[in-house]
Formats: C-alpha cells, sequence, structure tokens
C-alpha cells in the first residue's frame, strides 16, 4: 500500500474527534435528548412510536401439537411432548420483549378448570430484558416436556387441557386437549 495514503489516513484519523455517549455526563448530542429532557433513542412524538411499537395479535397462528394426546398413567414411559408454536401471519415485523428469560408459560387443566401443573412454578429465570424478533411469516417453536410426576397431584385417568401462552403477551396462546387413560 502507498506509505502517503497511510500517513493521510493516520492524520485523517487524529483529527476525527470521538463523541462519547454518556447520559448521565450530559455528553450526549442533543438531538437524543426529548422535550422533557430525558434521555432516548428514539427522537419524535411518543404517540407515533406507540403506534409503530403496537401488536395486532390477531396477526399471529398459535398451535399446540401434543405427543401423545392420549397418554396411559400405567405406562413405562409417562412424558408428555409438547410443541408450541407462534407465526406471524401479518406483513409487518415484531419485535417481541420480555422481562426476563422466561419466554412462555404452560399450564395444565383438569377437567374441572383446576391447575394440576404450572411449568413456571418451580423455576428461576435469569432477570434480563429480551426480545425476539418475528418477521412476517416466520415461525417460532418451543418444545418443552411435561412427565406426569411433576403434576401437583398425582395424575387421574380424564381430560385435561394444555394452555400454553407467550411470557409477556397472555393474548397469544393456544390450547389443546389431553386425555390420560388408565
Amino acid at each position: 500500500m502507498n506509505p502517503i495514503l497511510i500517513l493521510c489516513f493516520a492524520l485523517l484519523m487524529l483529527s476525527v474527534e470521538a463523541i462519547e455517549i454518556d447520559p448521565s455526563q450530559k455528553k450526549v448530542p442533543e438531538q437524543f435528548y426529548n422535550s422533557k429532557g430525558g434521555f432516548s433513542i428514539f427522537t419524535g412524538d411518543p404517540e407515533r412510536i406507540q403506534k409503530a411499537n403496537k401488536i395486532d395479535f390477531k396477526e399471529f397462528e398459535t398451535k399446540v401439537t401434543l405427543n401423545p394426546a392420549v397418554l396411559s398413567i400405567g405406562a413405562v414411559a409417562t412424558v408428555l411432548k409438547i410443541e408450541f408454536s407462534i407465526k406471524n401471519i401479518g406483513k409487518k415485523t415484531y419485535v417481541l420483549s420480555y422481562p426476563d428469560a422466561q419466554r412462555y408459560e404452560l399450564i395444565i387443566k383438569d377437567a374441572a378448570g383446576v391447575v394440576v401443573y404450572k411449568w413456571s412454578a418451580d423455576k428461576i429465570f435469569v432477570q434480563q430484558v429480551g426480545t425476539s424478533l418475528l418477521n412476517a411469516n416466520d415461525r417460532i417453536a418451543y418444545v418443552p416436556q411435561v412427565n406426569l410426576s411433576d403434576f401437583d397431584s398425582p395424575a387421574k385417568a380424564g381430560l385435561y387441557m394444555v394452555e400454553l401462552s407467550l411470557a409477556n403477551y397472555p393474548e397469544i396462546k393456544a390450547m389443546a386437549p389431553l386425555t390420560l387413560t388408565p
């Protein structure tokens, strides 16, 4: 490479001043402060930002698949495999945000509507905000497994309802019936 070109580039880099962005020290360029003096990477009308981030729950297609859908309590393998899928059937990209590491909730209710299993009941989630980006026609899926021995009380033969929803978005949910046989 040409040494003169390298020297010119080095001199140019020395003359460029970096801007430190630190809201606590007020060194942020003015354009990053809103009209009330608060720091935000979004400039403009807060109502427009809220409207742009609004989620239309009708644009999500959800599905729960159980394997098996009929499970024998006396069988050697009493593990229920579940697939919870969410598809963005709209034209807009959605950013789903979560306050912690939990992404879904799984609840199983007996025929009387009593909760016999709640997936998150015995779990601790990392307290870190997270997001999922779901483009148009994209699908995300979660595949939990539930052992019948994890039910709050001993499993009995009968009809149950398996309900899954996205954490922080209870409107995005799906259900499927589960039959337990003796």
